[in-house]
């Protein structure tokens, strides 16, 4: 499909143009860029992104990386002294 696409200078300059949002969009990450010229911010986002789902190693509960800071003051593991990630 790739060298159908460079074949095609019109569709693929279309194609890069497309506005697209991070994986997380739907849980709330308001991030958006243009494929063609954003392509390493996006890959950057989606390493980083506080939306994305993350489990509490010492207990296993899982919600977003931005929730984890709170999750680990009320964490019913804390009391032990077990290391949170």
């Amino acid at each position: 499909m790739r060298s159908k696409l460079a074949s095609q200078p019109f569709v693929q300059s279309m194609v890069w143009q497309l506005r697209v949002r991070c994986v997380q969009h739907d849980k709330g990450c308001g991030w958006q860029g243009q494929l063609g010229t954003e392509m390493r911010e996006l890959k950057a986002h989606d390493a980083a992104c506080q939306f994305k789902e993350a489990t509490c190693l010492a207990c296993n509960v899982k919600c977003r990386v931005k929730d984890m800071p709170d999750h680990h003051r009320s964490c019913p593991h804390r009391q032990f002294g077990i290391a949170h990630g």
